[in-house]
């Protein structure tokens, strides 16, 4: 009577653990799930791959083999659940980044050797990268990886800019889903600008494109010939006769703010050489115009004479503005452009009265 007692309490114990451990002896599709789900925990993706059928890596992508931030935790296995005689079906569930995810496991017995394996699992995703700046775990490639699930450390280092944060990544019931591994608005808060952008030379030559291509003539219209169709004459040449060649350009940057886009704002002096005009003033009548200078009546007490011809010269320009990207491209926004065209046509026009 007292071994009949012992053998019910056990089975009743055996009943209460049943669910997860499956009174702790495992079939061979749970203990093999729970190979898969430890292969996952450290990482392993070839541990993973290894016991897996199916199409698991359509995309022949390489197995992620960097550093994982911080595994999948609170891992479950169920017990398995017979469909067939080749055939099973485990439950299984785990956290990542304190977040629940399950999944059921179907397995079937290997067909190449012994255990058994689970049918396309949903425990891989794709990744991809979008920015060349960025690295997963030390790895960063052309052809993206596979990965397994766990939280990953992503690490930004731009030619002058630099961050890091964590990367959750979950499986995907569609397994052509991708991580895409990018700078976006979610992570754009943890880049940080660094003094390099003041040097960088991208940076330096789209700040002189934009200067170079400033439509400097027309700021000269509307501002010193009151708007009339009309401009600098050089001897006998035609209306429109304004010259700005710009052909160097020297920008030094004296501030940047991030914004919470990502562009950043540069507060910048501008060292300008070119083809520009230069003024004098006469006195008495019109001179006769020739072929370095031309003359013409301004306004003014008296209606003075003012002359001006084009040649080679250096001006700088101060506090001028414009917003950068993080791949190095710059642009004045609309305000700007028209405050940056301003401030120069004060400096290279100086002097000039109008009709």
């Amino acid at each position: 009577m007292k071994n009949l007692t012992k053998i019910i309490g056990l089975m009743a114990a055996c009943v209460m653990i049943a669910p997860l451990s499956g009174c702790g002896i495992m079939d061979g599709a749970q203990s093999s799930a729970r190979e898969i789900m430890d292969a996952v925990v450290s990482g392993d993706v070839g541990g993973v791959v290894s016991r897996s059928t199916g199409d698991v890596n359509e995309s022949n992508l390489p197995l992620f083999n960097g550093k994982m931030e911080e595994p999948i935790a609170d891992v479950k296995v169920g017990q398995s659940q017979k469909n067939a005689d080749d055939t099973r079906t485990v439950s299984v569930s785990y956290t990542v980044a304190g977040k629940q995810q399950t999944t059921n496991l179907n397995m079937e017995k290997n067909p190449s050797g012994k255990g058994w394996v689970a049918i396309n699992p949903d425990l891989f995703r794709p990744m991809f990268f979008n920015d060349d700046s960025l690295t997963v775990g030390g790895k960063n490639g052309d052809k993206g990886y596979l990965m397994v699930p766990g939280v990953y450390r992503v690490a930004a280092k731009g030619d002058w800019y630099k961050g890091s944060w964590k990367l959750p990544v979950t499986a995907n019931q569609d397994p052509m889903k991708p991580v895409e591994i990018e700078i976006n608005d979610d992570n754009v808060k943890d880049i940080e600008i660094t003094d390099a952008i003041k040097t960088n030379t991208k940076v330096q030559q789209s700040l002189v494109d934009n200067i170079a291509n400033l439509p400097m003539c027309d700021k000269l219209q509307e501002l010193y010939l009151n708007g009339q169709d009309l401009s600098f004459v050089v001897g006998d040449s035609i209306s429109h006769a304004c010259v700005y060649q710009v052909s160097e350009a020297t920008p030094t940057i004296t501030k940047y703010e991030k914004n919470s886009d990502g562009t950043v704002a540069l507060t910048y002096d501008v060292s300008i050489t070119g083809t520009m005009p230069e003024f004098k003033k006469e006195s008495g009548t019109l001179p006769k115009s020739d072929d370095e200078w031309t003359c013409q009546t301004v306004s003014g007490p008296d209606n003075p004479v003012q002359c001006a011809r084009f040649v080679e010269q250096t001006k700088t320009v101060k506090n001028l503005k414009s917003y950068c990207s993080l791949d190095s491209s710059c642009h004045f926004a609309t305000d700007q452009q028209d405050a940056a065209e301003s401030a120069i046509a004060d400096v290279i026009y100086a002097g000039h009265g109008t009709d």
